[in-house]
């Protein structure tokens, strides 16, 4: 066998290293026989090397594992290369990783693989990916028994040759034969070899020194044979050679020993090179007298540049100082070092990182005389798990600086990662919040310390909620803590199982979420409900009643002379008048009553479980009474009365919309009657309603089958009389009554919902004769849109003007909007809305000034960018000096306040005359142009360019047939 043919040291060393061995030949018909193991081998396989020797595979293994490694063999046998690869196999420990170098021995002319030495390393403890070890197969040929000695003697005087019997057997004869003479002798060598033992002899006859000889006897068929011998001279008492004597062995087996031992060495060294791992053996004094082509081309050294040094030189000095006591301890103690991780020095002075293990060999007193040593690679390895430990750290930080909590449970409930935002918002169960913490155990530990609260036989049933909410991933939720926070928490399954999520503290959000929604639900100024809240609620209130066949009343009211408050007091006063009304209605109802603010001084009541007609006729009457006392408001007294329209379900309607039509129409008949009182719906009203309600019918159908039109008329620049802008005025081309004026039909819409929708048509419709007028006729001018007093109580009309200009592509800067004075009847939501409108470039223009008694007061509290002068100042122009000096005054009040201003009702030359001399800008009205549709505008600016060209000359005649006006620097900056 492979190791019995060789010193028992070097299988002692074998049978010490740390891997299995296991030698097999090649056979002819392609398969495998073990020749040798060594004792890992035994262990780890449970099988003797005694009962493996000599054995097929097949017939000393489970047929599995046959077939399981089988394919290896047979790719090393035909592969002639050796390779590596990993395995899992049962062994009778288990079932355990194994990484295998199997490397293929060539017959000595190279031909074909005789042998496979194998090499097992078990790596189920290891990181199989990264520990590669290579143990070195140190198959050493020692040499053969020595052959047997016999010993000759020839008589320099008679010639005689003695022979012993092993020298006759050596030479191929029987013990019994003659010995041959000296020439006979002779016969028995080489020819070629003859001359030098002739030649030995004869010197030492004539007194030589004693003589050493190698000779080849003549092939008896059996293979060249060698022998060695020794020869040396015997004398005689005066000194004179009397014979030669000496021994001779034959060293056939000896000589071919030698032959196999050179060749043994070869495949070592090849093998050595070869194999994957890094390979270097050190003597006793720990010099490399050898090192792999692998090790060489690592470290990037030349094999005469490393052989002779130390192995130190090649480690770095803090590697070196950690682990040198433990290797030569384990040395000296064991005879062996496993798994020791070092940084090898290149030579470039870069560092490579290995695991190290060493084997000693020892001589037969047992001291070490050298060591093999093997490093596996592993610098990738620690690359990676140093960019692991960064990316986990920048992970960690990253985690820790978030805003918000984060949580990794693992699959089965279990804490796995947090950050210390999670103890911030959970402070109660801080020390609780450790890796390994079940997710059950927090949540009930959550309620038992007070971050939650609820009944404790509410407990079971809620945890277990949460569990399982926390399961269903994914899941976006918020929780109500005991101290009044809000947490959101998100969560999401993450790929093994378990849960990730985030939780976060938006309390501020909840609380501004529900500030918001308490402000799109109630009045900004009185904080009672608002009209959106009243009839969301009226809406239940009516499911309810259906279903118990219950009654309840919506009261409409208004305050009596609340205009004369603003307009003498101001709207601060007026403000805080409206509070004092809203506090007195709810102090005058019932509980579970509501009472809501609609707009201006328009409020609205559900009552409710009233006594028939009596029922809400006490209730009005009491309400109506509370009125009757004055408020006191800033050392003040004012005097408000209350009028009140009464409509009863199930009584006057049946559903929402009409109810309220029905409260708003007996408000009405109320103040007809007097005011401050009130009136009962009853059904002589419904005609009037009907007839307010056939109306809004009529004009949602005009707007859907494209019945509604614009007229256009002039805005003009006094001092050139050139167009500046055109105002849209709304026409009905009624199906039977012609066409209609606004006035004929607006006034009684303007209380309807169908004034939003007249509102919007208007401004889409007038945006897109300015673009097209613009883009087709190069007519630039701003148009002029009437805004019903009705539409500043509709939340969206800044939203809805700012979307109708986008869809036109006109700028906002060509777009003004005229208000009225009962555009401020809600100050509250009007000068917000203004600003809004004036923040995206829109010029607002106040219409009718100088009609009404407050208009001043206007201009104190909301800022305007046109004055519109009556055309009842204008029309007595030159004919009442106190018309011309209100004018006057008017027009110096703008140029004060930098504001523009424009005269409406111009007719006649002298009134044009008279208002570019008092230095009014702009103006408008039939001694320029009617209203007129579109066409008939464009063809009318048309002619007057044309007949204004010849007188215009220079720069100016290249101008446009129109310009935009020229606006206040007050306005202009905004």
């Amino acid at each position: 066998m492979l190791f019995d043919s060789v010193p028992s040291r070097v299988r002692t060393l074998i049978d010490r290293f740390g891997a299995a061995v296991f030698v097999l030949d090649v056979e002819p018909d392609g398969g495998f026989r073990f020749v040798a193991t060594n004792r890992v081998h035994e262990r780890h396989s449970g099988l003797l090397s005694a009962d493996l020797e000599g054995r097929r595979l097949e017939d000393c293994l489970d047929p599995a594992l046959v077939a399981k490694i089988g394919p290896n063999f047979v790719r090393c046998a035909a592969g002639w290369e050796a390779f590596e690869y990993e395995e899992q196999l049962d062994m009778p420990v288990g079932r355990t990783w194994w990484r295998t170098t199997l490397t293929p021995l060539l017959d000595p002319k190279g031909t074909s693989v005789v042998r496979i030495v194998g090499t097992a390393i078990e790596i189920s403890d290891v990181t199989r990916s990264e520990q590669r070890a290579r143990v070195k197969a140190e198959l050493l040929e020692a040499a053969e028994a020595l052959a047997g000695i016999g010993h000759w003697r020839h008589d320099l005087e008679s010639g005689e040759l003695v022979w012993s019997a092993e020298m006759l057997r050596i030479h191929g004869l029987a013990p019994d034969d003659p010995p041959p003479s000296l020439e006979q002798m002779m016969a028995f060598y080489h020819p070629e070899d003859r001359a030098q033992l002739a030649r030995h002899m004869a010197h030492a006859g004539e007194g030589g020194a004693s003589f050493t000889f190698e000779l080849r006897l003549l092939d008896d068929g059996s293979g060249e044979r060698w022998v060695r011998g020794i020869g040396h001279r015997e004398a005689r008492a005066e000194g004179q050679p009397a014979a030669l004597f000496g021994v001779l062995r034959d060293i056939t087996e000896e000589r071919r020993r030698e032959a196999a031992l050179v060749e043994s060495e070869a495949r070592f060294r090849r093998l050595y090179d070869a194999t994957p791992a890094m390979l270097l053996s050190v003597d006793a004094q720990y010099r490399l007298v050898a090192a792999s082509d692998h090790w060489l081309a690592r470290m990037g050294y030349a094999r005469d540049e490393v052989l002779g040094r130390p192995i130190m030189a090649f480690v770095t000095e803090a590697s070196f100082a950690r682990n040198r006591d433990r290797i030569l301890d384990a040395l000296r103690e064991d005879g062996a070092v496993r798994g020791v991780e070092c940084e090898f020095l290149r030579k470039d002075g870069r560092i490579v990182e290995v695991v190290l293990s060493t084997v000693a060999e020892r001589d037969e007193e047992g001291s070490i005389t050298g060591c093999l040593t093997v490093l596996v690679d592993i610098s990738g390895r620690k690359e990676a798990e140093r960019a692991l430990a960064r990316t986990q750290q920048m992970l960690t930080d990253a985690i820790e600086c978030m805003g918000d909590a984060f949580t990794l449970f693992d699959k089965d409930g279990r804490l796995l990662i947090f950050n210390q935002r999670l103890k911030e918002i959970y402070p109660l169960i801080g020390d609780l919040l450790v890796p390994g913490a079940s997710y059950e155990e927090l949540v009930r530990a959550m309620v038992e310390r007070g971050q939650y609260r609820m009944a404790e036989d509410e407990l079971e049933g809620w945890v277990e909620e949460q569990v399982t909410r926390h399961q269903d991933c994914p899941q976006d939720f918020e929780i109500h803590l005991s101290d009044g926070r809000w947490i959101q928490i998100s969560t999401r399954r993450t790929s093994e199982g378990g849960v990730v999520s985030t939780r976060r503290d938006v309390t501020h959000r909840k609380q501004m979420e529900f500030a918001i929604a308490h402000m799109a639900m109630h009045d900004g100024l009185t904080d009672l409900p608002n009209r959106s809240m009243f009839r969301e609620e009226l809406e239940r209130v009516l499911a309810r009643a259906g279903r118990e066949r219950s009654s309840f009343a919506v009261l409409m009211g208004d305050l009596d002379g609340f205009k004369a408050v603003n307009d003498s007091l101001g709207h601060a006063t007026g403000d805080r008048l409206l509070i004092e009304v809203g506090r007195r209605l709810m102090s005058g109802l019932r509980a579970g009553d509501m009472v809501a603010r609609l707009g201006g001084d328009e409020f609205a009541i559900l009552a409710f479980a009233l006594d028939g007609d009596r029922g809400f006729g006490a209730l009005a009457d009491r309400l109506v009474d509370l009125f009757r006392s004055p408020f006191e408001i800033d050392g003040q007294s004012i005097t408000a009365g209350l009028s009140l329209g009464v409509a009863v379900y199930p009584d006057h309607a049946a559903d929402a919309e009409q109810l309220l039509i029905n409260a708003d129409t007996a408000l009405y008949a109320a103040k007809r009657a007097g005011r401050h009182g009130w009136r009962a719906f009853e059904r002589g009203m419904a005609a009037n309603a009907e007839a307010t309600a056939s109306l809004e019918l009529a004009l949602r159908k005009a707007i859907a089958q494209d019945e509604l039109l614009l007229h256009y008329q002039p805005i003009l620049d006094l001092q050139t009389e050139q167009p500046i802008g055109a105002e849209a005025l709304l026409r009905w081309r009624h199906p039977s009554r012609g066409l209609l004026a606004a006035g004929a039909f607006l006034p009684a819409a303007d209380r309807r919902p169908v004034i939003m929708s007249i509102t919007r048509w208007t401004i889409a419709q007038a945006l897109r004769q300015q673009k097209a007028w613009r883009e087709e006729n190069g007519l630039e001018l701003s148009v002029w849109v009437n805004l019903a007093a009705r539409s500043f109580r509709w939340d969206g009309l800044v939203e809805v003007v700012e979307e109708e200009l986008r869809c036109s592509g006109v700028a906002p800067e060509r777009l003004v909007l005229e208000i009225t004075e009962g555009s401020f009847a809600d100050l509250f939501h009007a000068e917000g809305q203004i600003a809004a409108l004036q923040r995206m470039g829109i010029r607002i223009a106040l219409d009718d000034f100088g009609a009404g008694h407050s208009s001043l007061a206007r201009l104190r509290d909301v800022t305007v960018d046109v004055l519109k002068i009556d055309r009842s100042f204008v029309a007595n122009l030159a004919a009442n000096g106190r018309d011309d000096a209100i004018v006057h005054t008017i027009i110096a009040l703008g140029a004060t306040l930098d504001l523009a201003t424009l005269a409406e009702g111009i007719e006649t030359q002298a009134q044009c005359d008279m208002l570019r001399e008092l230095g009014c800008p702009w103006g408008q009205g039939y001694h320029f142009a009617r209203p007129m549709p579109a066409a008939d505008f464009l063809s009318w600016a048309q002619e007057r360019a044309r007949r204004d060209r010849p007188a215009r000359h220079g720069r100016d005649a290249q101008t446009s047939m129109t310009s935009l006006p020229k606006w206040p620097a007050r306005s202009m900056a905004r």
